[in-house]
């Protein structure tokens, strides 16, 4: 049994909130959870964050039974690319929607196995055996020129244009989401913005995740620490935790 709470929060100096969110559980007793989050503040980016979102949830609302690996994968990709059409349709068809995206996190609980997905900077993390690890890489230009091996993660972290998505949705025609499935002995899972991995530090959301309170508190919590940290940006989070971890 997996209990799942999520938030999302505009921050304290942005004027609107570009992050969307959709978590629930569908008539095949699969459960998903959804974070999207507007590119960089640009053209539409709510607009983008919201249709993205949309589009998955309703898909997984109306999603029929699969019953092996591949199948839930490529009912993944479906979502995901169908997502991307809607989003670059719409764009190319208003001047105001002119060059909007988003990024989307995800994680799918079916068949009593666990799988995560994502295109640009919103994250998936999990706790495994006390331990906060990051289940996604960044598609940003720093993340690719590090597994490229062309520069350390330290220069990567300073290059002027590391944090340039090199993958999302609605910007281009095509999309090329990474979709694993992961061990499934994890304590909490948790999908969240960059809203709050990039301002409040792993050692901490570990430390949240962790407090002996509910999984509401411990969103409440997240998104609390982000605005403490100033507020910069919109922040989303949804955690799931097993019953009795």
């Amino acid at each position: 049994m997996i209990r799942m709470y999520g938030m999302t929060d505009r921050g304290k100096v942005r004027k609107m909130n570009q992050d969307s969110l959709y978590y629930g559980t569908n008539a095949n007793q699969e459960s998903i959870m959804i974070v999207c989050d507007g590119i960089g503040g640009g053209n539409a980016g709510d607009v983008a964050s919201f249709m993205a979102k949309e589009t998955i949830a309703k898909e997984f609302e109306q999603k029929k039974p699969t019953k092996s690996v591949s199948q839930i994968k490529d009912w993944l990709r479906y979502a995901v690319e169908k997502a991307n059409d809607e989003v670059f349709r719409a764009s190319s068809a208003k001047l105001e929607y002119k060059g909007m995206g988003t990024t989307v996190a995800g994680v799918l609980f079916s068949q009593n196995e666990t799988f995560i997905f994502h295109c640009g900077d919103s994250r998936v993390y999990a706790l495994y055996d006390g331990e906060l690890i990051a289940l996604t890489e960044d598609h940003n230009l720093a993340s690719d020129l590090v597994q490229a091996g062309e520069v350390s993660a330290s220069q990567a972290s300073a290059h002027p244009k590391g944090s340039m998505l090199t993958r999302a949705l609605g910007v281009w025609n095509k999309v090329d989401p990474s979709i694993n499935k992961i061990k499934n002995n994890y304590q909490i899972i948790m999908v969240s913005s960059d809203g709050l991995h990039g301002f409040v530090s792993a050692a901490l959301i570990q430390s949240i995740l962790q407090q002996d309170v509910s999984v509401e508190d411990k969103v409440h919590e997240l998104v609390r620490a982000s605005n403490e940290t100033g507020g910069y940006d919109n922040v989303t989070v949804i955690v799931a935790e097993k019953e009795g971890a």
